[in-house]
């Protein structure tokens, strides 16, 4: 299965015309242009699935900025692919993911720490379907045509329903097979703590700060 064939899948839930590419000058084609890459990426970090979870040493930074937590003096590059982080690796330091503005005005995201030599586990842009389970796959799928429904066939109705199978079933049952049917159980490890250190607040265990909106 590749982007064209998942794209069709979303389509014809729809019933609009299949397209030959992103490419070829239809309206939905253009549709998907448009949309394929930001819906992939918030459907990749609704979840850390096997196929797009990997573990890296982060590269420092020159430049650190300012955190306003004592002691982050570390700046850390996140990788190109990087979509959302799961864990860090050493539990006895303190770490922050921050947003600067750099030299050319760009927003730029950083790990901030006082701990050098970390590794990052995070949720990276897998950008290749072919690796996708059958149920991710559908639930792409379906989370695209609730995108395009209103769009192409002029029907909200349309759209929200299949925004509700999504929600509903789709996305729930592909997280439930990745993960083997069982809510996750994580391990009483150094990455596990780190990842259910929390979301949104400075914690004691871990003392991983991650942005809500992340």
């Amino acid at each position: 299965m590749d982007k064209t064939g998942v794209a069709n899948l979303a389509i014809r839930k729809i019933g609009a015309n299949r397209i030959s590419s992103f490419t070829d000058g239809s309206r939905e084609s253009d549709l998907m242009l448009d949309l394929y890459d930001p819906i992939r990426d918030e459907f990749l970090e609704a979840f850390p699935w096997s196929c797009a979870t990997t573990t890296v040493p982060v590269q420092t930074l020159s430049i650190v900025p300012y955190s306003g937590v004592e002691g982050l003096t570390i700046a850390y590059a996140l990788p190109n692919d990087f979509i959302r982080p799961i864990a860090v690796s050493n539990i006895g330091a303190t770490f922050k993911f921050e947003s600067f503005k750099s030299e050319d005005n760009t927003m730029t995201r950083v790990l901030l720490s006082d701990m050098a030599n970390l590794q990052l586990k995070y949720v990276f842009r897998n950008d290749d379907p072919s690796s996708y389970s059958p149920s991710m796959v559908t639930a792409l799928a379906t989370r695209l045509g609730a995108e395009i429904g209103f769009n192409i066939a002029q029907s909200a109705k349309k759209a929200e329903m299949l925004l509700k199978e999504y929600e509903e079933i789709r996305l729930p049952d592909a997280k439930s097979r990745d993960s083997g049917g069982t809510p996750e159980t994580p391990a009483q490890s150094e990455w596990e703590t780190a990842r259910l250190s929390g979301r949104g607040s400075m914690v004691d265990v871990g003392k991983i700060w991650i942005p809500t909106n992340w």
